[in-house]
């Protein structure tokens, strides 16, 4: 019958320190490897047999221990329950390579034939021609891949296992406790909290043939005779002590945190230091509540007053402040297409003020929901197509995610104001005489804006014009004229431009002297007023020339080329386009 280890949490508290690369590493990172029968069963407890016959099962793990240091290995042995036809037994072996051996099964354990190796040798079956004795189940320290012991390799033992009774096949988990100590090349193993044998030798020089990298494993079998054989490790320890209870983190002003739990198998008593900020120092889980950051050790007494210390260090994070900010806005412009870009990073130093954005990180959300869970957390640029959105931002502190602010409401808006809506009431495009004395207007059409809200410039081809800040721009010369609005209250600006071209001429002619002199008002000149009918008529009424889309064709002919008298003929013309005419006369000399 297989017996849990109940209420264990050994990942949170069980020591091991192996010595890999200058590394140390805790129980959760031991790598065990298996050969045969043996499996895991979970919570760092292996079988190496079940209760079958002929079965041979090995565990061995890669992490190599450093013979010249300290170290300590305490699990929990359990032999079965079969007493009567009960067999084989265990081996926890120390060897020279990591390859996953098994030796010969049935009386050899598993571990006869492994060389340059030592062995512990736990046995529940007698077999009196290797020497083992009479009176019980026993326990021994073997090496050379060796069971005799009536060979030089016996080196203590055989034993009882056990101080106070002959049987360790009762179904239950027994303590054992494996000390090296590496100044007096000593090994000390203790069976439930008694010491069954005490043994010193060079085994590096002896054993190991100078190598002090060790690897360990369990090696076991049955034969004809069975029983259900497995352990459970406890507590491990490797030159250093490596703490397996995990560091913790808290906010400030956070109540506590509850998830420490250092329980250990076979504990008598607990007791926490310091005692601030403890609810109950003297249970393996306490709640922590401290104000500032700590190192927890709890001293455990097990069940033979071995003390054993661990540590864990609960460090309080400050709760990051989020400091008001103004919103973000940027000025309408309809070449965006409706889309603006908004720089949300421009806020970060401002809500961290004094603290260091190197403790923080800082992001940007939609909604509060979005915000408390660290999810979706928007662009640093970002791309906005509603006016008006709302911000929300979460502070995170960068050593724990669970450490955060957030705002509940929204921090900051993103908006986007009104630009001038400008115009000029006569279009962009005018005409202006050759050195005229009458001004042409240019007049802006306030859309949405009053002058008292805007300051206004006018600039004639780039260069500002000097104290013209009315809606109103008088001209005499030709040029690119633009004016420049802006909002006085947020800095939106809008421009609007305006040509003034000058024309050839502003006046029909009055009269014309075809051949007079040569090249000299030869034609009825109108280009430039964009004449798009012309019908001249003699003094009797008669027409007597036409022309569509006219500019200077007319020199005093009739529509077949004849030339007309002189005299005064009168005429009709649409012009501007044809919205406009004019009816007037025109003089003929030759």
């Amino acid at each position: 019958m297989i017996i849990e280890f109940l209420n264990r949490k050994v990942e949170n508290f069980i020591l091991l320190v192996i010595f890999m690369l200058s590394a140390n590493l805790c129980l959760a990172q031991l790598a065990p490897e298996f050969v045969g029968d043996a499996v895991s069963i979970g919570g760092d407890c292996y079988r190496i047999t079940e209760q079958q016959q002929n079965q041979s099962g090995a565990v061995w793990y890669q992490n190599p221990i450093d013979f010249n240091s300290d170290f300590e290995i305490v699990f929990d042995l359990n032999m079965g329950s079969n007493d009567v036809w009960g067999a084989d037994g265990i081996v926890m072996v120390f060897k020279t390579d990591s390859s996953p051996d098994l030796g010969q099964s049935g009386d050899g354990l598993g571990y006869e034939g492994i060389d340059d190796s030592i062995g512990i040798e736990f046995d529940t079956f007698r077999n009196g021609a290797v020497g083992d004795p009479v009176g019980g189940d026993f326990m021994a320290l073997i090496s050379d891949g060796e069971v005799d012991h009536n060979l030089p390799t016996n080196l203590a033992g055989p034993i009882l296992a056990s101080a106070v009774s002959n049987n360790i096949e009762d179904g239950v988990f027994h303590e054992v406790k494996v000390v090296w100590e590496a100044s007096s090349q000593t090994i000390n193993v203790f069976f439930d909290c008694a010491e069954r044998i005490t043994y010193s030798q060079d085994f590096v020089n002896t054993i190991f043939n100078g190598t002090s990298q060790i690897y360990f494993g369990f090696v076991g079998s049955t034969g004809s005779a069975t029983n259900l054989q497995q352990l459970c490790f406890k507590y491990i320890s490797f030159v250093e002590e490596v703490f397996s209870l995990e560091d913790q983190s808290m906010c400030s002003g956070s109540s506590s945190i509850n998830n420490i739990d250092a329980s250990y198998d076979g504990a008598t008593s607990y007791s926490w230091t310091p005692v601030e900020g403890v609810s109950d120092p003297s249970i393996a889980d306490p709640i922590f509540s401290p104000t500032t950051t700590t190192t927890y050790t709890v001293e455990i007494v097990d069940q033979c007053g071995e003390i054993i210390n661990t540590s864990f260090v609960l460090e309080v994070n400050p709760t990051a402040i989020i400091n008001p900010v103004s919103g973000i806005q940027v000025c309408y412009d309809e070449t965006d297409n409706g889309v603006y870009d908004f720089d949300l990073s421009a806020q970060t130093a401002s809500i961290l003020g004094t603290q260091l954005s190197s403790d923080y990180i800082v992001t940007y959300h939609s909604s509060f929901a979005d915000a408390d869970g660290g999810v979706e957390a928007l662009p640093e640029l970002y791309s906005n197509s509603s006016n008006l959105e709302e911000i929300y931002v979460r502070v995170e502190s960068v050593t724990d995610s669970n450490c955060y602010s957030v705002t509940s409401d929204a921090l900051f808006n993103l908006e986007v104001l009104d630009s001038p809506d400008l115009s000029f009431l006569n279009g962009n495009d005018y005409e202006i005489c050759p050195n005229a004395s009458v001004p042409v207007d240019i007049e802006i059409v306030p859309e949405n804006f009053s002058t008292t809200e805007v300051s206004i410039f006018w600039y004639q081809d780039g260069s500002v014009i000097a104290d013209e800040n009315e809606l109103i721009l008088s001209v005499l010369e030709e040029g690119e004229y633009e004016a420049e609005v802006i909002f006085n209250d947020t800095g939106c600006t809008d421009f609007i431009t305006a040509t003034v071209a000058e024309l050839n001429i502003c006046k029909f002619p009055q009269g014309i002297s075809p051949g007079v002199s040569i090249g000299l008002n030869d034609s009825f000149d109108l280009e430039g007023f964009d004449v798009t009918e012309l019908k001249i008529y003699n003094r009797y009424g008669t027409l007597v020339y036409s022309k569509n889309n006219y500019t200077d064709e007319w020199e005093g002919q009739t529509n077949d080329g004849k030339e007309l008298p002189v005299g005064t003929y009168f005429y009709s013309a649409k012009y501007e386009g044809g919205s406009r005419t004019k009816v007037s006369w025109v003089y003929v000399n030759r």
